[in-house]
């Protein structure tokens, strides 16, 4: 695949630099709960999970949703130790847009 390459355990590297690492994605699997309990503007941590999933988690309401945009990515670069956020930008149950970026 042009751009990137795989490391020895067949993820893909990062074609960014991890700190520079920002974009805007759609949550997948959204927890109705939580969602109806954030607002735009809040700040949700992203994890992965036990099963190298990515999710986007609010401080008080739980996991939000997922992400399948940029997951080999960023899981590189958590395993390198760096830590990202995303921003709610739009809420409109199912759907929730968020802003990564780098914590």
């Amino acid at each position: 695949m042009a751009g990137r390459g795989s490391s020895d355990d067949g993820r893909a590297r990062p074609t960014r630099k991890c700190a520079d690492l920002t974009f805007d994605a759609q949550l997948q699997s959204i927890q109705p709960k939580a969602a109806s309990s954030i607002k735009i503007n809040d700040e949700l941590a992203v994890v992965a999970d036990a099963d190298k999933r990515i999710v986007a988690r609010h401080q008080r309401h739980g996991i939000v949703g997922s992400f399948i945009d940029h997951v080999p990515e960023m899981l590189s670069c958590m395993d390198q130790g760096h830590g990202y956020s995303a921003t709610v930008t739009a809420i409109d149950i199912p759907v929730v847009r968020v802003r990564v970026h780098a914590r």
